[in-house]
């Protein structure tokens, strides 16, 4: 059976305006909720470009049947696909769909591991920082192992705090006031 595909209501286009501002970061003045719900509540099928945490190409869509987030994948960082995957299974649980359950096993691994890489990313570049310091010239680093040690810290920091977004939305408890 083929469901007809309906347009958002203004409340539902509220509760994934919360849903974008608490967990993608998009604007939360008047101007911009106002603006999401006129666009969310006119077309059967909405593609809304919000930005917020997940760079230019954070959008919010509406099939008319389904909502869900994403993102440029070029732009791909743990912590986005964390926020993306997150919004995605609370736009899902405020649309009446099953959400799946988390494994609290595999969450304390991940976040486990994301704490083991931030540390030995920061003791490299620790390293690195020790040594440009050293007063023989011949001792000292290119700039280009500086950047890459500061660039492995900021992927390992997005990868422990995609961790921790998981593992909060795992545990978070709906409420009757939605999202």
């Amino acid at each position: 059976m083929i469901r007809d595909r309906r347009l958002l209501t203004q409340i539902e286009a509220l509760a994934v305006h919360a849903v974008l501002v608490s967990l993608a970061g998009t604007r939360d003045d008047e101007e911009h909720r106002n603006d999401f719900v006129r666009a969310a509540t006119r077309d059967e099928q909405v593609e809304y470009r919000f930005q917020g945490r997940l760079g230019f190409g954070g959008k919010f869509h509406w099939d008319g049947h389904e909502a869900r987030v994403g993102f440029y994948r070029e732009d791909a960082t743990a912590l986005r696909e964390a926020i993306v995957d997150c919004a995605n299974a609370r736009l899902a649980r405020l649309f009446g769909s099953p959400r799946p359950a988390s494994d609290p096993y595999r969450l304390l691994a991940a976040s486990a591991a994301a704490m083991r890489e931030t540390s030995e990313a920061l003791a490299a570049l620790e390293a690195v920082l020790l040594a440009r310091r050293s007063p023989d010239r011949t001792e000292r680093p290119a700039a280009g192992i500086l950047k890459a040690a500061e660039a492995r810290v900021r992927a390992s920091r997005d990868a422990l705090d995609a961790a921790a977004l998981r593992a909060r939305e795992a545990v978070s408890v709906p409420t009757d006031k939605g999202a």
